[in-house]
């Protein structure tokens, strides 16, 4: 009999930002770190004897919270990459819920039935990941391993070989740990998503509203128009020459941000929808669209004085590179670090 730890990557750049990420590469968030290093804790006296991980970096750096202790390394297998999101990939999504509600909501109510332009079906993504899962039991019989994995594409696999059992299994927290034993060709389940190893200050799921039944504050972004300066704060108007972007609540305006080729000159948010988790996508957007430009890094100014907005940045993980009585500057690290 084989033992198989399945566990999904650490908090994510999507998982803050809000958007739905696939095989795209992201990294992992300054608050995933720490949920690295409450996994590394949890499997301190699990014996583990093979580590296996989707070739993306969230799950090779999360993987690395077991194999590294044990002196163990990793199989990387792009069978437990996350499911193929073809033109949906990276999308906000407040994006999705607002231009395309009928198929998120078949998404995420009957995955079986879901499927976009250029992405991987139900079928199609859970049997790659049972082959690899199957393959990997086999080899190691008689011990344990871990597989270090996404959520969809986790969920979806486990969902197709346990559907009776899964009424009580609740949702999988980012590094959350399910059980399963493998032996003479068959699956039994042990527990599903167990996130015990988190407090509720780092679990990802503690902060988020979409699987109690209520709807997160979900952003969506469109370029300005000469009609949109009426919304913006004269002290914290947009740099000339700048993109700038309006963002939006479903139908809402409710801030913009701007931005050249190597840093963001604003990030705004009305006074009436702050302090809502929403600094953090439209930080998002600007981080996705300079990686899209091939950029690496992020440079950000702050007046010293906003000492919200510099508490801001700092729980970002970005580091001060210059700091007097009038400015801040930060930088974020944003290419995706090689493994």
């Amino acid at each position: 009999m084989t033992n198989v730890y399945i566990v999904r990557h650490a908090e994510a750049e999507g998982n803050v930002y809000r958007r739905i990420q696939g095989q795209e590469n992201s990294r992992i968030t300054h608050n995933g770190e720490r949920q690295v290093r409450a996994l590394q804790k949890r499997f301190e006296g699990v014996q583990v004897d093979a580590v296996y991980a989707s070739d993306l970096y969230r799950a090779c750096r999360t993987a690395q919270a077991i194999c590294i202790p044990k002196g163990l390394p990793i199989h990387k297998d792009a069978r437990f990459r996350e499911v193929k999101l073809g033109v949906w990939e990276s999308l906000p999504f407040g994006y999705l819920e607002e231009f395309d509600a009928e198929r998120m909501r078949v998404f995420s109510k009957e995955p079986e039935l879901w499927q976009v332009e250029g992405s991987e079906n139900y079928e199609q993504y859970t049997d790659r990941f049972l082959g690899g899962l199957i393959e990997a039991a086999e080899e190691n019989d008689g011990k344990t391993i871990a597989i270090v994995t996404h959520g969809l594409v986790s969920t979806g696999s486990i969902r197709r070989l346990f559907k009776d059992a899964m009424h009580q299994a609740g949702r999988c927290d980012n590094t959350g740990v399910s059980l399963i034993t493998y032996e003479n060709g068959g699956f039994q389940p042990v527990y599903f998503y167990d996130n015990s190893h988190l407090t509720e200050e780092i679990s990802t799921l503690a902060h988020q509203k979409w699987w109690r039944g209520k709807r997160d504050f979900n952003l969506w972004y469109r370029d300005a128009e000469a009609a949109d300066r009426a919304l913006f704060d004269p002290a914290f108007a947009p740099v000339q020459g700048h993109r700038v972007q309006i963002a939006y609540l479903r139908k809402t305006p409710v801030g913009y941000l701007s931005f050249d080729g190597k840093s963001a000159s604003c990030l705004y948010l009305l006074p009436e929808y702050r302090h809502q988790r929403m600094g953090d996508q439209l930080l998002g957007q600007v981080v996705f669209s300079l990686r899209a430009q091939g950029r690496k890094e992020l440079q950000i100014g702050v007046p010293t004085c906003l000492t919200e907005a510099l508490s801001f940045f700092t729980r970002q993980g970005a580091s001060i590179t210059q700091m007097d009585d009038a400015y801040t500057v930060f930088r974020m690290d944003i290419g995706i670090p090689e493994y």
